[in-house]
């Protein structure tokens, strides 16, 4: 939401926050800070994967199209590749930079 809004500083920051609740060995989510509650927080995982396919990716489904609205690039990276993008029986990769958009 806070990327359609043009608020990026804050979409940056939730990120960040979302990192947090990520733990070793294994690297698995948390539904808070601390470890406790909830072990492997699948849902907390998909939530963090929707914020850089739908937020900073744009991508958006309908039944006529795959849109890209308003994508950008994540704060200090150069680009976002979003692989295995499936619709309508096609695979596709949408690689986005500053500038450019492509799609293999």
């Amino acid at each position: 939401a806070w990327l359609s809004l043009g608020e990026t500083s804050l979409a940056a920051e939730i990120v960040a926050r979302m990192m947090q609740n990520i733990h070793g060995p294994f690297y698995t989510w948390t539904e808070g800070i601390d470890p406790g509650g909830c072990s492997n927080f699948i849902t907390g995982a998909g939530g963090y994967l929707q914020i850089f396919w739908a937020g900073y990716g744009g991508v958006r489904l309908t039944d006529e199209a795959l849109l890209f609205h308003m994508p950008r690039v994540p704060r200090d990276a150069s680009s976002l590749t979003l692989r295995g993008l499936s619709y309508r029986g096609s695979r596709l990769t949408a690689r986005i930079t500053h500038e450019t958009i492509s799609l293999q």
